[in-house]
Formats: C-alpha cells, structure tokens, sequence
C-alpha cells in the first residue's frame, strides 16, 4: 500500500510539472475584492507585505487549479486515444458512442467538443473524403476548398457542429501545436483561437483555445521525430473558452472567494487578457 501510494504522489508530482509547461503561455493574476482599512500608519508595511504574500499564495493555488482542469481535459482526450489504440479501426458511430459515453458536460464543464482529426496527403483526399461520405455524412468535404500538398482534417466531432472537414492547416494558431504534439508526443495548448460556432464577426468572438493529444499505432513511446511521424495515427483534440475554463475551473475549487482572477496570454502583449472571474 504504501509503495502504491508513493507511485501516485509521483505521478501527481509528474503531472503538475507538466501541466506547469503547458500553461507557461499563460499568466494568472488574481487581484483582491475586499481590502482591509489601515487603521494606522505605522502598519501600511506590515499590511502591505502581508497582502502581497497572501496574493502570491493565491495567484500558486489558482494556478494550480488551472493546471488540474486543464488535466481533466487531457483525460477525455487519452480516453479517446485509448479508443484508437484499442482498436485497428474507429467508425463514426464507434467514435460517437465513445464521447456520449464521456459526459462531458458533467465531468468535463467547459470543453466545448471533442474531435479527431487525420493527416491526409493530396493523393489521398479523394478516397478520404468518399469513406467519410460512405458512413453517413453525404455532404463531408475538406474545407476550405483547394489543393494542398497537406491536410490536417477533422473527421469526426462531438458535437458535430461545423469542425467536420476543416483543414487546421490554414489555421496558424493551431498547426503548430499540432506539428510540436505529432513530433514530440506531448499534449499541446494551440495559441489563441476563436470557435466558428460562434456568432458574429470574428475580432468579437471569445478567445478559445485547442488542447491536443497525439495518437501513434502503438502504446510504446517513439524514439526521435523521425519515428514520431512514422507511427502517426492523428489526434484527439478539444476546444474551450477561456472564459468558460476560467469560471468553471473557480467555481467548482473555490465557490466563495475573496479574490477575483484573471487569465492573461503572455503571447498576446498588451491586449493578452483573455478571461476574468467573477466578470469584470
């Protein structure tokens, strides 16, 4: 039992390391809603530094609650990874199934959908695209429309909304995460996004973000890039919004809090604030 124990604090330890890496694009700020009064001069010091320990205590908890939400999310993803390493071939239905199965939004709150998308090359797309139509989804075509030497297609999507055929590679803030996942076999957090089931213009949709989890055609880690690509499968992949993440993440840890948080985009600059909770 307690060589059982010892192994899961150090799969927790491992997995907060990681997570640390994962979020090392994105800064928390927490900020105090209620502020003592000074009572006296004398202790404007002492108050202050108390204050900042106390926010610096903070701002690492909240962190730490992040990083944990955001491994919950990991978790649907490697479940639908077990899915393909499970079996030599996953059809739509098998595919929907499986993430009906994962109740998502009761375990995972904030996780918009769940998806798998493939490496498809030119010489291939014709056959791609006339399978995905033969199970059931007459109208599937890679989008948007042209000839490309590459294709980073979703096929499947829970829910399916309007993932299906889009091509990540006319999408800068996310084939690169997801050239860094193929070839190092770690999860990876896109730059900031905005989901197309979204209304409106763009430039006013919430910020989101993709996480993605590689799939090889074996459990044993590949040794190199070169091996990486040789094994590829595709991945798994889910979007969320940062404000959703960011509300649900607090208010499941900490329904009553004395302190606001907010979620800023260190790759953004200036304008890198892309949620706060509670709102404003």
């Amino acid at each position: 039992m307690t060589a059982t124990w010892l192994g899961r604090r150090a799969s927790r330890r491992d997995r907060a390391a990681r997570w640390s890496r994962v979020l090392r694009a994105l800064a928390v700020a927490v900020a105090g809603i209620a502020v003592s009064v000074l009572v006296a001069r004398g202790w404007q010091s002492t108050v202050a530094r108390q204050r900042d320990e106390r926010l610096d205590r903070t701002a690492a908890s909240r962190t730490t609650t992040l990083a944990s939400a955001l491994g919950g999310y990991e978790n649907a993803l490697r479940a639908a990874r077990s899915l393909w390493l499970a079996s030599d071939h996953v059809g739509r239905m098998d595919f929907a199934r499986f993430a009906r199965s994962l109740d998502k939004e009761t375990r995972y709150p904030g996780l918009q959908n769940i998806g798998w998308r493939e490496l498809v090359r030119d010489r291939d797309a014709a056959r791609f695209v006339a399978t995905a139509r033969a199970e059931g989804v007459t109208d599937f075509t890679i989008r948007p429309p042209g000839r490309r030497a590459v294709y980073y297609v979703t096929r499947y999507s829970y829910p399916p909304g309007s993932r299906l055929g889009l091509d990540a590679r006319v999408n800068p803030g996310v084939v690169a995460s997801l050239d860094r996942a193929r070839d190092t076999g770690e999860t990876t957090v896109s730059s900031r996004i905005t989901l197309d089931d979204d209304p409106g213009p763009e430039a006013r949709r919430p910020v989101a973000y993709e996480l993605t989890v590689p799939v090889y055609r074996t459990d044993r880690p590949p040794n190199g890039v070169a091996e990486h690509r040789e094994e590829f499968r595709g991945w798994a992949s889910g979007q969320f919004r940062a404000v959703d993440f960011l509300r649900e993440a607090m208010e499941r840890s900490s329904p009553t809090r004395t302190t606001g948080v907010e979620l800023h985009d260190l790759d953004a600059g200036a304008g890198g604030l892309v949620a706060r909770n509670p709102a404003g």
